[in-house]
């Protein structure tokens, strides 16, 4: 009896070691969760297409059909901007009802930051937009997109797309699995242009954007829900430095 305890003992100590070392395995990240309303407590901090840089308090974020028109914003002097979405490049922006945002990057074991991105202001609770190309329909267009991967963004940039359709959400917080909505807007490093990319279509866009990564190729996933997974991948297998 007491050598079959013993066993048993054995046993459940294998297991437990083992189930302790998966869970320590390093996860994928999930996108992060888009931001429809800003704080106005909190300073934000925008740079325009002539390298001017205004920090202070939005006081207005217009948006149109989800376009960005403009942002009014009061600097820390008391001066008031009106900016035109066309004019802003870049731009650092603290969500309402932060909850859990300041600290989620933290709980990430491997970050694989776009190297144009401050690392310190994400960790801090900020959300980005920046004013890229985008293709809409058969017009090209720049928009202020925000960028739903900045932590793993070297290679493959995924924005939210304001006029998408969504599916049953499979996000908690600020971070969800990948393929919330139907549609995003994915631009690859060197592309100038932002695609729009469907829930409907990956399986046929699936290798324009991934077919020259191994790592990728050879996880054997083509579903919408991996998309985070596939970009995640990229950014830490293929992109050189």
């Amino acid at each position: 009896m007491q050598s079959f305890i013993s066993r048993l003992v054995m046993v459940l100590a294998v297991v437990l070691t083992a189930a302790t070392f998966a869970s320590a395995q390093e996860k994928p990240p999930g996108l992060m969760n888009p931001t429809y309303q800003f704080s106005k407590k909190k300073l934000s901090y925008i740079t325009l297409k002539d390298g001017t840089e205004i920090v202070g308090n939005v006081k207005d974020f217009d948006r149109k059909k989800g376009i960005t028109k403009y942002i009014k914003i009061k600097d820390t002097e008391g001066k008031t901007h009106k900016l035109e979405g066309s004019d802003i490049k870049h731009g650092y922006f603290q969500p309402t009802n932060l909850s859990k945002l300041s600290s989620f990057y933290d709980d990430l074991k491997v970050q694989h930051w776009g190297k144009d991105l401050n690392e310190e202001m994400f960790t801090n609770g900020y959300v980005y937009l920046e004013n890229t190309n985008v293709q809409v329909k058969k017009k090209q267009m720049e928009l202020l997109m925000q960028l739903l991967n900045p932590h793993f963004s070297d290679g493959v940039r995924i924005y939210f797309d304001p006029l998408a359709k969504e599916t049953a959400s499979i996000g908690i917080g600020p971070l969800s699995a990948g393929g919330d909505a139907k549609s995003y807007y994915v631009k690859k490093n060197g592309a100038k242009t932002a695609i729009r990319l469907k829930k409907k279509d990956y399986k046929t866009e699936f290798v324009a954007y991934f077919g020259d990564c191994e790592g990728v190729k050879t996880s054997k996933k083509t579903k919408w829900s991996d998309l985070a997974e596939h970009a995640y991948i990229y950014a830490t297998e293929c992109v050189n430095d």
